[in-house]
């Protein structure tokens, strides 16, 4: 067992014995010793280690602890709105009972978590991970464009072997929610496309920035978020599968080149579920990111249905990169335009609630939005064209 592991062993235990045993009792003490020592040969290794907590997933500073996989304090932890706890070096053994004391007071609702408990103590700091890094103590911002070359990798990995590494999706997400999350505030960064570089990354990635976006105005739970984003993030895995040529036509597809286009939500789909179970809710949204609100779209289904929230979400996300995404096929839309089809379509393409709240982000958080071509959600220059193509 590793280090890292055997601390959150410990830091289980630790809680536990706060919840059963009071004032000095022996099984106390010794259960924060342990945590005390498991602590002191972390930071041995790391001058600052820390973790995140996911939802049931724990992170050791960028790397997930797969030993750790489906475990309970972690879920309880984020849902108590501690995803993050860091620690440096100096630390004594009474700040750590105490902290481990007011640990257990949060989980159990019996002692709010604010902006003043950041400064409670002299080497721990820990709360929702947007908190953290508004403080200034967070990681720096990482550099989308960087970012956006990992992200091919994932493309790479599905045309060459047909699944990507869960590790390699993970270090995306965490690359994204890094950026969003910047020392001075909560931040929507949109990367521009360049002219010859491949689309596909770009879009994922911006697909995936849009779904933690909305997923933080809807106040979703962090673990809730990464889900959607994951899921955004990997949609168009299966455009691997469409020759560039079709892709990036930039006269009107025929219909034999739209027999191809419908069959990459099915990729994708298969991709993901070869991928492992990880990825079966990013499989359900790729294969129902072009189905309608009525189960029409594509594929075509033998029983029609409504596709899933997740990938109502997502299809709202896409249809907004899309169109504000300059592809050799068509030019970039103006917000307005954006926002229009989104409304005309809610009720028929898009559920209506969803619709809302999403142009009201749009709309709301427009300053927020840091792009690096334009600036804000989307301003409106430049003529709509008639006919979107949306894939």
């Amino acid at each position: 067992m590793n280090q890292a592991v055997q601390f959150m062993h410990s830091l289980a235990q630790a809680i536990s014995t706060i919840g059963l045993y009071s004032g000095e009792h022996p099984a106390r003490v010794g259960a924060l010793e342990k945590l005390y020592e498991t602590l002191a040969e972390l930071l041995e290794e790391n001058e600052r280690p820390s973790f995140t907590f996911f939802g049931d997933e724990v992170v050791y500073i960028d790397s997930p602890l797969r030993e750790l996989k489906g475990w309970a304090l972690s879920v309880r932890l984020s849902e108590s709105s501690i995803e993050r706890i860091e620690f440096t070096p100096g630390i004594s053994i009474e700040e750590l009972g105490t902290f481990i004391g007011d640990l257990h007071l949060y989980m159990t609702d019996k002692k709010e978590l604010d902006d003043g408990s950041l400064d409670t103590f002299s080497h721990i700091r820990f709360g929702s991970v947007s908190l953290l890094e508004r403080s200034g103590g967070g990681d720096d911002r990482f550099d989308l464009y960087e970012q956006a070359e990992m992200a091919g990798g994932l493309f790479i990995e599905a045309k060459k072997n047909g699944r990507i590494p869960v590790a390699l999706s993970r270090s995306v997400l965490d690359s994204i929610w890094g950026a969003m999350h910047t020392e001075e505030a909560f931040v929507i960064p949109i990367v521009p496309t360049e002219e010859g570089k491949d689309l596909a990354p770009v879009r994922a990635m911006n697909t995936a920035v849009l779904a933690v976006a909305f997923g933080r105005f809807m106040n979703l739970k962090a673990s809730e978020i990464r889900m959607i984003a994951e899921a955004a993030l990997l949609h168009d895995i299966g455009k691997v599968a469409i020759p560039d040529e079709i892709l990036n036509k930039p006269g009107k597809l025929d219909p034999a080149d739209w027999e191809y286009i419908k069959k990459h939500p099915i990729a994708s789909a298969k991709i993901l579920l070869r991928s492992g179970e990880k990825f079966e809710m990013a499989a359900v949204a790729a294969y129902e990111h072009h189905l309608e609100l009525d189960g029409s779209g594509y594929p075509e289904l033998i029983y029609p249905r409504k596709p899933h929230r997740v990938s109502q979400v997502v299809r709202l996300c896409d249809v907004y990169d899309a169109m504000r995404t300059k592809r050799p096929y068509e030019p970039e839309q103006p917000l307005g335009k954006i926002m229009e089809v989104m409304r005309s379509g809610a009720g028929r393409k898009f559920s209506p609630d969803l619709v809302d709240h999403f142009t009201s982000m749009l709309r709301d958080w427009d300053a927020k939005f840091v792009r690096g071509d334009t600036g804000g959600a989307g301003e409106d220059t430049g003529p709509a064209t008639e006919s979107i193509r949306l894939i």
